[in-house]
């Protein structure tokens, strides 16, 4: 059975349901789980004992999830400010590393020629560009520095309104749920 249940926790995750304990279950106490036919969640004691448990409700679910919500909102506010202090020095880095990149590979073709490339790699970008990447083996496995500015400064613009919100704002990268 698939079922996710953390030692002293009050409640037990199946893939569709979600069960409330009354006390939590202790370590070697459970011999085994069931779902019947009805979702009720059976759990088999090593005494010889079962405990039978109810699936939340729809509704119980969605309380039981907006108030994980809610403290994952303030938790992303709580360590925004830090990670934008980084995002931004990773900007810079980036920015730099751009720049030093560009100047060399300029510097390149002045002393080899246009097609120095076809004889020498003149790179920091250790694993070549993104496209150079997937010519390769058809797969990035580092990204390229253009990827890591752009990363940089998509990430900026998103903490940003998360650092400066009065009451914290949603997830990022979490889509609202269709329901």
């Amino acid at each position: 059975m698939l079922a996710n249940y953390q030692l002293g926790s009050l409640v037990i995750l199946h893939e569709k349901y979600i069960y409330d304990l009354k006390t939590p279950l202790q370590r070697g106490q459970v011999d085994k789980f069931s779902i019947g036919v009805n979702g009720n969640l059976h759990v088999s004691m090593k005494d010889g004992s079962e405990l039978v448990l109810r699936p939340k409700s729809k509704e119980e679910e969605r309380q039981y999830h907006a108030a994980h919500r809610l403290e994952l909102c303030a938790l992303q506010q709580r360590h925004a400010k830090k990670a934008l202090m980084y995002s931004r020095m990773l900007l810079a880095a980036a920015r730099g590393l751009v720049r030093v990149q560009n100047r060399m590979e300029d510097e390149a073709a002045d002393i080899a020629g246009d097609d120095y490339e076809a004889h020498h790699i003149v790179s920091f970008e250790l694993h070549g560009t993104n496209n150079a990447q997937i010519e390769l083996d058809g797969l990035i496995t580092t990204p390229d520095f253009a990827s890591v500015l752009k990363m940089a400064d998509e990430l900026v613009k998103a903490l940003e309104p998360v650092v400066t919100a009065v009451e914290p704002p949603p997830l990022l990268g979490e889509y609202e749920d269709d329901e």
